[in-house]
């Protein structure tokens, strides 16, 4: 199934649903949750209200049980009850989903894959953070069609990854600032969540992708 609705000026596509879950494509631009209860900015926890009829903001909160930064776009799993939500929150907590995402960056790495290993500091602690990547295609202008699977979950750990292993994500404007005229007018944070791999509650294998923005496109 692919479907999609309208949210303020965005337009969320419905890749994937069951009775227990909605798997949706976020884009770029659209926080995941609301920043606090009086916050009126686009987000998606908002979109989801009207969507799937959940009048209950500590539910609907519950309900996203992983988040995706402002900027980047791509597939976000939305458990459609408290049960799910569980089920989803105890698989991530566990490393049981298989996340793949899509990025062009600045540079190109030496080795057509490798491992990124760093240790990176989240709420004053420091935790070791492990991302797999795979070049996909070496670019013009220095950039690189890369795929990275993170192997732990440490907030905005691709986009620093990436930019401590010298090569930053193209229009990473927290992370790294270009000088380049080349690049210096990208708009967009080039991250996408391509692909979600996990086994459902009754334990059937579920892949689903998300196609890649049109402003990929520009490079590839």
């Amino acid at each position: 199934m692919n479907n999609s609705y309208s949210y303020d000026k965005f337009i969320i596509e419905i890749l994937y649903e069951d009775d227990h879950i909605a798997i949706l494509n976020k884009p770029s631009g659209l926080l995941t949750h609301k920043k606090n209860t009086h916050d009126d900015s686009p987000n998606l926890q908002s979109s989801l209200h009207n969507k799937f009829n959940i009048d209950d903001d500590e539910e609907l909160k519950e309900g996203i049980v992983h988040r995706l930064d402002k900027d980047t776009s791509g597939i976000l799993i939305f458990a459609l009850n408290r049960k799910s939500a569980k089920y989803f929150s105890d698989l991530f907590s566990e490393r049981k989903i298989e996340k793949i995402y899509e990025a062009i960056v600045i540079g190109e790495p030496k080795d057509n894959e490798g491992i990124f290993e760093n240790h990176l500091e989240e709420d004053g602690k420091t935790y070791l953070a492990e991302t797999k990547y795979k070049i996909i295609k070496r670019l013009p202008n220095d950039l690189t069609h890369i795929e990275l699977r993170p192997t732990t979950g440490r907030k905005h750990q691709l986009r620093i990854h990436c930019k401590l292993n010298g090569f930053p994500i193209l229009g990473d404007n927290k992370y790294y600032l270009p000088i380049s005229k080349v690049y210096k007018n990208e708009n967009n944070l080039i991250l996408h969540a391509k692909k979600i791999i996990f086994n459902d509650q009754n334990g059937v294998l579920v892949k689903v992708e998300a196609k890649l923005p049109k402003y990929f496109f520009n490079y590839i």
